[in-house]
């Protein structure tokens, strides 16, 4: 009897050490789970990128119509408006007719005085020509009369000589000096021939040369056609105005590309109004960034679809550089919090480096009446890459010191059960998408890879799988 009472009491104590064991082992492992931060986990898997981006483009057309008018004109009322569809002498623009009438009158009296000031400038130059005409004529007759008279005088001293016959009173030194004197006075006749002859070529030189110079077009008269020219270019373009009946009238059928000015506005030098042709066929322009042009313009495609998602048949025609303003690197590499997770990748991640330009620009052409120039399409750029061994989900690459790596976890045995140490494998990263990454490494289709935990982590790490 005493026996069996001890049994019974050892089997309780024994069963009571057996509840306190689990219960603390219970709370140990509860304890435990608060303090150990939990992670989802992903395996790598062998495969290929679908590199799926999307843009916006803007339907443009492939030549432009600008219209313009005179300077200083008031809008009254603009009457077209952006995508609308016009007809060849459609009114677009009306002008205040007041300002029309006192822009004509200014027109009209600044050619008047222009037109006056260069009919008097002509007349002047006129009877300068006609001045320097006569004055040459006069040179001409008056040195030729001079010449011819200097001619003569050398004649006559020469036939003085030839005719000279001395006396019988006269003596040989009387006759040598006569002979002296006659010849002295020919040498002097003929000095004075070659001087008239000399002098004439100046004089008649100079007055011809003032009729060169009468003839040519004066400065002042030059500066004041050109000044008509404007005037009388001026005074066209306002009466144009007024015998279109002070408005702006479309010049073919087409469709309104972009209007710069409103009611009340006053008109400038720039065109007011832009319109693209009706029938011709109309641009799409996509702006892409660096990868996107990459893509593309290597081994993707790219699909447009319009504002009901009807998908537009449309050509690529050219995708290259766009000239921007912008210096920002495109997605630059960020350390995001204590956990060190990578919340974008740097742009030459497998993506050939830029050389400074930061947006490219795709350029499709369509006849499709589905889109009208001013539409905004949807652009989806499609492009398969080759296989690859490891494919992950971008949210398990991380990046510690600059280098890229992922989380891996290694399961180990302990007295309270089995536990997962935090393990750091650096990787090469070799191609992307928007959700996935390419990588190379010591990695494996099994070993569990962190994507993301409760808790900031890092190698070494003690975590639990949710």
């Amino acid at each position: 009897m005493i026996g069996e009472k001890i049994t019974k009491k050892r089997k309780k104590l024994f069963l009571t050490v057996l509840v306190v064991i689990a219960l603390c082992t219970y709370a140990s492992r509860q304890i435990s789970s608060l303090c150990t931060p939990l992670v989802e986990t992903i395996t790598a898997n062998e495969g290929s990128l679908d590199n799926d981006f999307e843009e916006q483009g803007n339907v443009k057309s492939e030549s432009d119509i600008a219209l313009y008018s005179i300077e200083n004109l008031r809008v009254s009322k603009v009457k077209c408006k952006v995508g609308q569809t016009v007809c060849k002498g459609e009114s677009l623009i009306e002008f205040d007719q007041k300002t029309i009438s006192e822009l004509q009158k200014k027109a009209q009296n600044e050619y008047n005085a222009a037109k006056a000031s260069l009919d008097v400038s002509k007349a002047t130059n006129s009877m300068k020509s006609s001045q320097a005409k006569t004055d040459y004529d006069n040179a001409v007759n008056s040195n030729n009369q001079k010449i011819a008279q200097a001619k003569q005088n050398l004649m006559d001293s020469q036939n003085q000589l030839n005719n000279y016959k001395p006396s019988t009173d006269d003596d040989a030194k009387s006759i040598a000096e006569t002979k002296k004197s006659l010849q002295d006075d020919i040498k002097q006749k003929q000095q004075e021939y070659n001087d008239v002859i000399n002098n004439a070529k100046i004089e008649i030189d100079n007055a011809k040369k003032a009729v060169d110079e009468a003839a040519l077009p004066q400065q002042d008269e030059g500066t004041q056609k050109s000044d008509l020219e404007e005037k009388q270019d001026a005074l066209n373009k306002i009466n144009e105005v007024v015998s279109n009946g002070g408005m702006i009238k479309a010049p073919e059928d087409g469709i309104i590309t972009e209007v710069s000015i409103k009611n009340g506005n006053m008109t400038t030098a720039e065109a007011f109004i832009h319109m693209a042709s009706k029938n011709e066929a109309k641009q799409i322009e996509v702006t892409l960034n660096e990868q996107e042009y990459n893509l593309l313009n290597l081994k993707g495609k790219i699909k447009i679809y319009n504002s009901k998602e009807k998908r537009i048949k449309a050509e690529l025609i050219s995708v290259g550089p766009k000239t921007t303003n912008s210096s920002d690197n495109v997605g630059s590499a960020d350390s995001s919090g204590a956990s060190g997770q990578l919340s974008d990748m740097p742009s030459d991640a497998g993506i050939p480096e830029g050389s400074g330009v930061t947006s490219y620009v795709a350029i499709l052409e369509t006849t499709s009446d589905d889109v009208k120039i001013s539409d905004t399409v949807r652009a989806k750029i499609e492009a398969a890459s080759k296989s690859y061994q490891y494919v992950l989900d971008r949210s398990a690459l991380r990046q510690d010191n600059g280098e890229f790596c992922v989380y891996v976890l290694e399961e180990k045995d302990t007295i309270l059960g089995s536990s997962y140490i935090v393990k750091k494998v650096n990787v090469k990263v070799l191609d992307k998408n928007a959700n996935k990454v390419a990588v190379s490494g010591d990695l494996d289709y099994v070993t569990p890879i962190v994507t993301t935990a409760t808790k900031a982590i890092s190698e070494g790490d003690k975590v639990d799988k949710k």
